[in-house]
């Protein structure tokens, strides 16, 4: 399991190389992988540098199906491993980009993260057009508020 947790990153960042349908198999893959760690003690070798590959391809994606699988595993990294300390930063600018359903995922992210900075981009969010996106932002900000 050791050396299929090493390769993760390559077979992610190789499937992106390739066709939609390899990416799109490659994140539900990930994803699958990501859930099996729920009641597990231990992050997944190498999540944090998958990450930044997702945020970044997540950054400059063109096609909603695809933005939307690679917001899937986000979420689920997030919900799943113990992440700390990641730097949204180059991300945050970029929300308003995305659909309603991958929004909504990477508010739920930024409630994940414990960064009570996050508050105030949330409040914008509670007003959105969107019940899923509002949904969303108030989760974010009641863990966020609840959580220390």
């Amino acid at each position: 399991m050791s050396g299929e947790k090493n390769n993760l990153f390559l077979d992610i960042s190789s499937a992106y190389e390739q066709n939609d349908s390899s990416k799109l198999k490659a994140l539900y893959v990930l994803c699958d992988l990501v859930e099996s760690y729920e009641y597990k003690d231990e992050n997944i070798e190498g999540i944090n540098e998958i990450l930044d590959f997702l945020f970044s391809k997540l950054i400059i994606e063109k096609k909603n199906e695809i933005i939307r699988r690679i917001s899937d595993a986000i979420n689920l990294i997030f919900m799943y491993q113990d992440i700390r300390d990641f730097d949204f930063k180059s991300t945050i600018q970029y929300l308003e980009r995305l659909d309603d359903y991958s929004l909504s995922n990477i508010l739920e992210v930024l409630g994940y993260s414990r960064d009570k900075d996050f508050l105030g981009l949330l409040e914008k969010y509670k007003s959105h057009k969107s019940i899923d996106v509002r949904e969303a932002a108030y989760m974010a900000i009641d863990f966020l508020k609840n959580t220390d």
